[in-house]
């Protein structure tokens, strides 16, 4: 009973703290998260190299999975947007990082790395599913009562059950993205940076935030979104990337040139 106090003045303690942050801004706390991801990909390559690189894609994977569940608003653009975006974008900067000092084919074993993490995940929440909640009316004198024990369950439910979907939508919009990049660029005559460039903003941020949102928010959603918020969390994460994208080359560019100072 003592424990089950504690962790009731825990969480109440937590929530007064989430509610005193909300005055802050969310797109402010968006920025924090962008640099504070910068700086720990820096921190991980430069203390565990090419490891800590790799565990950093891992985890930031499963954290933006569980980050889209959260649905905030940026009062300054009037716009809604669903949390991950910006955290997921950060491991493209670790991606470039592992390309740059450690080869292409270190950086894709990386990514594949981060799948095989992920449907790890998702099939030891299956299995763990699959066992029989403990019966509290067969063991009446059990430490937890019953009303804690099912709301930690339904606690897991919420964040890991639409892992699959997630799943699913990233690769459904990865593959769409990759296609528009290759025929995009068999289309395009005479390939010059400029052309480079925004084919690339158009498959890897345009068509791929376009396929996510609609696959994973309204083909597959039990609630779809209507026209009006598809195109508000469209917009919010299109502007979210590219954001993501000028801090993540300015983070790159830094790392290079310390590189290139470091080597002199």
């Amino acid at each position: 009973m003592h424990s089950t106090s504690g962790a009731t003045r825990i969480t109440i303690d937590c929530v007064n703290i989430c509610e005193y942050l909300h005055d802050v801004p969310s797109i402010v706390w968006t920025i924090v998260s962008i640099v504070l991801c910068g700086f720990f990909i820096l921190f991980a390559e430069k203390k565990f190299g090419k490891i800590g690189l790799c565990v950093y894609m891992c985890i930031v994977a499963f954290i933006s999975n569980v980050q889209i569940l959260y649905a905030t608003t940026y009062e300054i653009l009037n716009i809604h947007a669903f949390l991950g975006t910006s955290t997921f974008a950060s491991s493209y900067l670790a991606c470039d990082i592992l390309s740059y000092k450690y080869g292409s084919g270190v950086a894709k074993k990386a990514v594949l790395l981060s799948v095989i993490m992920q449907i790890f995940i998702v099939l030891n929440i299956v299995i763990t599913f699959a066992h029989k909640p403990i019966d509290c009316k067969l063991y009446p004198n059990f430490s937890i009562d019953e009303y804690t024990l099912l709301n930690n369950i339904n606690a897991i439910k919420t964040v890991f059950l639409p892992l699959p979907q997630l799943l699913f939508s990233s690769y459904c919009a990865y593959f769409a993205s990759q296609f528009t990049e290759i025929y995009g660029g068999k289309l395009i005559k005479r390939m010059t940076y400029v052309k480079h460039n925004i084919l690339l903003f158009v498959s890897s941020i345009i068509v791929d935030t376009f396929v996510f949102t609609f696959v994973n928010f309204v083909l597959l959603a039990s609630m779809p979104l209507n026209q009006n918020d598809f195109a508000d969390i469209s917009y919010s994460a299109i502007c979210i990337r590219l954001i993501c994208n000028l801090i993540n080359s300015i983070f790159f560019k830094y790392y290079t040139k310390a590189r290139i100072k470091s080597t002199i």
